[in-house]
């Protein structure tokens, strides 16, 4: 059995299983109506209703929810628009993306949050019926019901661009509080016993917990910890990111939190997949004196000190058993389902095969018996029966069933199959890692970036966005001219083993260069004053600040102008921005053209709020640094002379974009 982070002290289980331990499993019988509402509830892409009987599926590429009934079984579909296709340049990119949903307690009302319509629906269970929408925020991700005093609702939600979390009318969606929170707040569990609500955030640093009163402002934040090196570089370590999901322990009130540690210390040539990502659990108690514990995976010291027997990659979900007794974290890359004892925190089961791929969420019936599990790239759910011996290890039942949710797949197929290939670790089905241990995704979540700056040979990198597409050359000083020469990144980087001659694994490549090309589209801006954005605008087309003398075009820049082929060989257009080091050195790109060290291809602006930190080397934090502070002699842009309302107007602008 491999490795465990340890941060909690060992004496600190011992006094919580003194204090009582997980709690008894509820009662499965009876009216539904004698049982007691949910203590919490959470967001995801799937969810039971109370009785068991609906199953509810996101469908977020199809702009639709599937309630299925799990007795008949027949299916109903909520529409929150046209069905989704291509562009006419061959994009797709759902016009409103459902990522979350929660049900009321009696389980009569579904809140789901619309990501690029900026908007919360409320849909009646009974007959499948968006009763109530609107427009709430820029990007939405989760939204939750919140019962008060009196039988009052309220809806809770994340707004990832707006960085803030919403208190909403449960009946009307008006705007009864917002409290601003730091970057990119995402997942959400509601504590109705407490009235607490627990956000976390994409890249850390870590927890947001709100106070659900009329004053609705913050009751606390925790930091997940960044765990130091412990002496090998394959050792479970480094900054946490992609803290998609979290539950709230049914009797202790811990909060789980699934997420990544990113080892950003490692340089090339020793830099690999083993010493970059790590999957991870950390567990935040509820006394904020008492330290947090985080569950790994170690590379080398199988054995050595518990937690998870197994590799996984991408934990995207995360919930308990009713009794509380087990965790089940689903791993979106190395596509399958692991298990861990809550009072011994050590994995005791591992539910792999998944037969799907791509798996997002889980809902589990309250005997413990079965659990469901949401298949997004497949469109299915599998359906898995779960046995416990007596010393509490769990196996895997053959899938009892493949529920078919798709009725036609709206999504071609090329960018399907690359959407697979960009989200998995599953290197039996496609090798793109070893030991289902790195995806694309594992640096790009959602597509995007992680926030981390890599030591590689030719200087320090930024991880950069995805989203949009390309345009123009790629990496930083134009190394590479096309997404399927990545096939170097992914033997180099990932562990996989890829050669540009293969002709069986050529359709994988060319697939994961047409999804990052034409399927991850650029995130929603945030909201932002129009008025100031627009003046703005004017100072970036101003000569004066020279601006737009790089970042031209749609996508502002200038990559690849001039020589439309983008040959390697010329005309290439790169710039010494003031920005270079002695970390810089001499390299070549990809078909062995000299590369200067302080020479850098201009990036695009789209979606240029969502990718800070900026700068090749992520040493911009914000873009006033951008604009200031690393802006030194105006070498890209000339700013020195604006006034403070010119810079902010700027900043405005850039925003928007």
């Amino acid at each position: 059995m491999s490795g465990c982070v340890r941060i909690l002290p060992a004496i600190l289980l011992a006094m919580l299983a003194a204090c009582g331990g997980p709690s008894s499993p509820p009662d499965a019988g009876g009216a539904d109506s004698a049982r007691p509402p949910p203590a919490a509830s959470h967001t995801g892409t799937i969810a039971l209703s109370p009785d068991e009987r609906t199953l509810l599926v996101l469908a977020p590429d199809e702009d639709s929810l599937v309630l299925f009934d799990t007795v008949s079984p027949q299916s109903r579909r909520v529409r929150f628009g046209p069905i989704p296709g291509p562009d006419a340049r061959g994009r797709y990119a759902p016009s409103f993306y459902p990522r979350a949903l929660s049900l009321s307690a009696d389980g009569a009302r579904i809140a789901v949050a619309l990501e690029r319509s900026g908007e919360v629906a409320v849909v009646r269970a009974s007959d499948a019926t968006i009763v109530r929408r609107r427009r709430v925020c820029a990007r939405p991700i989760s939204a939750a019901f919140f019962e008060g005093d009196r039988g009052h609702s309220t809806v809770i939600a994340t707004c990832a661009a707006d960085e803030a979390v919403l208190a909403l009318d449960g009946e009307t969606l008006e705007e009864r509080g917002r409290v601003r929170v730091s970057s990119l707040p995402w997942g959400l569990v509601v504590d109705h016993r407490r009235a607490l609500a627990h956000v976390t955030h994409l890249h850390g640093p870590g927890t947001t917990t709100l106070r659900l009163s009329p004053s609705f402002s913050i009751a606390s934040a925790r930091d997940v910890a960044e765990v130091a090196p412990r002496g090998h570089r394959t050792l479970a370590h480094g900054k946490p990111r992609s803290l998609y999901d979290l539950a709230l322990h049914p009797a202790t009130g811990a909060l789980w939190i699934a997420h990544e540690l990113h080892g950003d210390d490692t340089a090339q040539p020793a830099l690999d997949f083993e010493s970059t990502v790590f999957a991870a659990v950390t567990i935040v108690p509820t006394d904020a004196r008492e330290a947090s514990a985080t569950l790994s995976i170690d590379a080398r010291l199988a054995g050595e000190d518990g937690a998870f027997g197994d590799v996984i990659s991408g934990p995207r979900a995360v919930r308990f058993s009713s009794d509380g007794r087990l965790a089940f974290v689903v791993a979106q890359a190395s596509e399958d389902v692991l298990v861990i004892d809550v009072a011994r925190r050590v994995q005791v089961g591992l539910l792999r095969p998944l037969e799907g791929h791509w798996p997002q969420g889980i809902a589990l019936t309250r005997d413990g018996a079965r659990a469901f599990v949401d298949l997004r790239n497949t469109g299915n759910v599998a359906a898995i029966d779960l046995r416990r011996d007596g010393e509490g290890r769990v196996s895997l039942a053959r899938p009892a069933a493949l529920i078919e949710l798709r009725e036609a797949d709206p999504m071609p197929s090329d960018l399907r199959l690359g959407q697979r290939v960009f989200f998995t670790a599953n290197d039996t089905d496609v090798p793109v890692t070893t030991n289902r241990w790195m995806a694309c995704a594992s640096c790009h979540p959602e597509g995007t970036t992680n926030r981390i700056t890599w030591h590689f040979e030719h200087g320090p990198r930024d991880t950069p966005t995805n989203a949009g597409g390309v345009d123009g050359f790629l990496f930083r000083t134009a190394a590479r001219r096309d997404l399927r020469e990545y096939w170097k990144t992914i033997n180099v980087e990932q562990g996989g083993h890829f050669a540009p001659d293969d002709t069986v694994l050529a359709p994988y490549l060319s697939a994961v260069a047409a999804f990052a090309e034409r399927a991850i589209p650029t995130p929603p801006p945030p909201t932002v004053d129009a008025a100031m954005a627009a003046r703005g605008r004017v100072v970036f087309f101003r000569e004066d600040t020279r601006c737009a003398q790089c970042h031209s075009g749609p996508s502002y820049t200038d990559s690849g102008q001039g020589n439309p082929s983008l040959d390697l060989a010329g005309p290439v257009r790169l710039w010494d921005v003031g920005t270079c080091n002695a970390l810089n050195r001499n390299h070549e790109d990809f078909a062995g053209h000299p590369r200067g060290p302080c020479a850098f291809d201009t990036t695009a602006l789209r979606g240029l709020w969502e990718s800070a930190p900026y700068l090749h080397d992520g040493s911009a934090r914000t873009l006033e640094d951008v604009l200031v502070a690393r802006n030194v002699g105006d070498r890209h842009g000339r700013t020195s002379h604006l006034s403070s309302r010119e810079l902010a107007e700027l900043v405005e602008f850039l925003r928007s974009l």
